[in-house]
């Protein structure tokens, strides 16, 4: 059988560690600053802008389900892992990213699927649903209120009593970051936004550019001029 996996503790793009309107506030002002003095024209601005948005985002993303999946693996025992039938196994190519048309409610989502099987399935489930705070952890987090519907049962007998078979893919989603939130708890899941965010380097997909008399100019093509013309 084939899961999707999908963490809701991935921070997405909309003003996150990812991506936000001053990301590069503290550069664009000291490349301005400098070229302001080389030029004498205190109305030129740097900014930088992304090369491919796209493929940074791809690669955000990839970065960040690696982690999410080898952290999994790590958090199950190796009782489990070592099983005969243990089967998790990433697909592939399979990853996707969803942005939402507006950032009201929700932010940006990655997919990863996992090629698997009922039995490794069953055995998760029954030890993830007999870990310490589970039911702690489904009042706290999917309990409909003001401002919030939870499409997920907060009911631990809803969980156990439902065969793994029936469960809605949502359900794969809070089932593995309960996971992670159980036996390495919730710092940890936080922490793979960090080391996604240093593994990529994210201005390796951008250009900086001079924008005077209306005019936008590549940063090192016009530093390189004025520096000739010094």
């Amino acid at each position: 059988m084939q899961i999707e996996l999908n963490s809701n503790y991935f921070n997405g793009f909309y003003e996150s560690i990812y991506l936000n309107s001053e990301e590069f506030i503290d550069y664009e002002m000291e490349d301005a600053a400098e070229l302001q003095e080389l030029t004498g024209n205190s109305s030129l601005e740097v900014y930088y802008e992304y090369d491919n948005i796209n493929q940074y985002q791809a690669d955000v993303c990839r970065e960040f389900m690696d982690l999410y999946f080898n952290e999994i693996l790590d958090a199950l025992p190796n009782t489990i892992k070592d099983h005969k039938f243990f089967k998790l196994e990433p697909v592939p190519e399979s990853l996707e990213i969803w942005s939402p048309k507006y950032y009201n409610y929700q932010t940006d989502r990655t997919f990863l699927k996992v090629n698997t099987n009922l039995e490794t399935i069953n055995i998760i489930k029954h030890y993830v649903l007999n870990l310490p705070g589970v039911e702690s952890y489904l009042i706290d987090n999917w309990t409909s209120c003001s401002g919030f519907i939870s499409f997920i049962s907060n009911n631990i007998n809803y969980w156990k009593q439902t065969p793994a078979k029936d469960y809605k893919t949502i359900y794969f989603y809070v089932l593995f970051d309960m996971l992670i939130y159980l036996t390495t708890g919730p710092e940890r899941l936080e922490e793979l936004n960090y080391e996604t965010a240093e593994h990529i380097e994210k201005l390796e997909y951008i250009t900086p550019y001079v924008e005077i008399n209306n005019k936008k100019i590549n940063y090192y093509e016009f530093k390189n001029q004025i520096l000739k013309d010094v």
